[in-house]
């Protein structure tokens, strides 16, 4: 019996050894009724990190976003990060803003490098029994101006969120940066309320900004 094992155990120990670090709490990642949190897996200070391109799904897959079960662990959605994690040294969960709305069904998550910034938003699914993204309205239907030309822009865009009205809807900012040949009446920088009262998300609210850098 020993000698069959002994190929298995030698088979085993030639596997690099990957064990993946518990994932990092995030500020505020947790949800006001306290069942979900948002954590970060294999943030720059896991030993998991410089072996990232090791573990199973590849270098794209990881570091990630988990939405999970408190009491249990159970992860009910894996977001892999939007971004560059490579922009500075610092931890993604610094580059990272959780914002839960006051009923914990719905999650938006702000996250931010040098050039650019992503917002995502997530609404639990009770029968499903997990999260999916809630996709955002489009340029045009959010500010009310058509999707700017590509050839106008710098290659740089923000979009961030900063909280919950007491109406609940999702205080949403998007700034664009035209090119200084730019002379379009849009600004390129809006204040969006969005309401998720339905399915779909839509406009409540909306005002173009004024900008101090053109």
């Amino acid at each position: 019996m020993l000698r069959l094992q002994l190929p298995l155990l030698s088979l085993l120990l030639s596997i690099p050894l990957l064990c993946r670090a518990e994932p990092a709490a995030i500020e505020n990642g947790r949800s006001p009724d306290g069942r979900f949190e948002v954590v970060i897996e294999c943030d720059k200070d896991s030993p998991d990190y410089k072996d990232r391109y090791k573990l199973k799904g590849g270098d794209e897959d990881y570091p990630a976003l988990l939405i999970r079960r408190v009491r249990s662990g159970k992860v009910l959605l894996r977001i892999p990060w939007p971004g560059d994690p490579n922009t500075d040294e610092q931890l993604l969960s610094t580059h990272c803003k959780i914002l839960w709305d006051p009923q914990s069904h719905l999650v938006a998550m702000n996250t931010n490098e040098r050039f650019y910034s992503y917002t995502e938003v997530y609404r639990f699914q009770p029968k499903e029994n997990s999260f999916s993204e809630v996709p955002l309205p489009s340029y045009p239907r959010l500010t009310g101006y058509p999707t700017p030309n590509t050839q106008l822009l710098k290659a740089r865009s923000h979009e961030w969120a900063t909280g919950w009205s007491r109406r609940g809807n999702l205080i949403y900012y998007i700034l664009l940066s035209p090119r200084g040949t730019y002379t379009g009446e849009d600004t390129m920088y809006h204040r969006v309320a969005i309401s998720f009262a339905k399915r779909k998300p839509r406009v409540a609210a909306r005002r173009m900004l004024p900008r101090n850098d053109r």
